[in-house]
């Protein structure tokens, strides 16, 4: 035998401690890489259809408008376990086809992230992009059209008729977007979240991080996507009051979420109070 310290030359050891030696040898779990890969190979795990969300992210940020910082949030919706993600530039026609596209089964959850102005009447509108980058801006009763809130197929119940909402949830992720929620929400979408205000990046960004890690999970678990959402929504609102940045603790309560059954109301598609912000500042340079 060899001393496994100094590597002299030991005399043959007892039989009995070489079997021992030997036990204790077999006893010892192997490393974590190997007892995954074999836990892996030896059980291996199918994703269950309809256990994944379907996430459709569209983003907006025009040229000529301050820069979203899309990568950074990308990078981090991507690393969210059970969201199979698709990123598209949110223009009319991108929003239209993805709006429009036959549901397929599982969860599906629709990102709406841009710049939001509001006008002198407090209505707010979108600020997508063109076919070259810069602002193209959508008001509100744009977005109806878009949406084919009082369209015919609408009218005859095209979309709501089929009993499967058009997307379980609708995250407008943009300042002054609450009204905007409600749209969508009346157009086919189970619930929607908006914003009553401004809202810094960062807590916008904490929001979106906390609550689709939460429904992913939930969805995990067997939960309906639509019924958890609230759930999700508590959780992404609390994440943001116990901020560490004292600054953004406050900006949890400028959230809002939108259920089906509240929107059907007409009385809560205009906002419950003028914003203080005009569209001037954002409007100024555009043609």
């Amino acid at each position: 035998a060899v001393c496994s310290r100094s590597g002299d030359l030991l005399d043959d050891l007892p039989t009995w401690l070489l079997d021992w030696r030997q036990h204790l040898q077999r006893a010892q779990p192997g490393s974590p890489r190997t007892s995954v890969m074999k836990l892996e190979d030896d059980e291996p795990k199918k994703p269950l259809e309809g256990r994944s969300l379907q996430l459709d992210y569209l983003y907006a940020s025009p040229l000529d408008l301050a820069s979203l910082d899309v990568r950074a949030e990308i990078d981090a919706l991507a690393a969210i376990p059970g969201v199979k993600l698709t990123v598209r530039t949110a223009t009319t026609e991108t929003l239209a086809e993805v709006w429009r596209t036959e549901r397929c089964p599982g969860p599906r959850v629709l990102v709406l992230a841009a710049h939001c102005a509001v006008s002198a009447l407090a209505q707010p509108s979108l600020l997508l992009e063109d076919a070259v980058g810069h602002a193209h801006v959508l008001g509100i009763h744009d977005l109806d059209d878009l949406l084919a809130l009082n369209g015919p197929e609408v009218a005859a119940g095209g979309n709501h008729g089929s009993g499967a909402a058009l997307f379980d949830v609708v995250l407008v992720d943009a300042c002054h977007s609450e009204p905007l929620a409600h749209r969508f929400v009346q157009s086919g979408a189970s619930c929607a979240v908006g914003c009553a205000g401004e809202v810094f990046d960062a807590a916008a960004r904490e929001f979106l991080r906390v609550f689709l890690r939460s429904l992913a999970a939930a969805v995990a678990q067997g939960g309906l996507a639509s019924s958890v959402a609230k759930g999700a929504f508590q959780a992404a609102q609390r994440a943001v009051r116990l901020s560490p940045q004292p600054g953004l603790r406050s900006e949890a309560d400028h959230f809002c979420f939108v259920p089906s059954s509240v929107s059907s109301s007409t009385d809560r598609l205009a906002p419950l109070m003028p914003l203080m912000r005009t569209s001037e500042s954002l409007f100024g340079h555009l043609p």
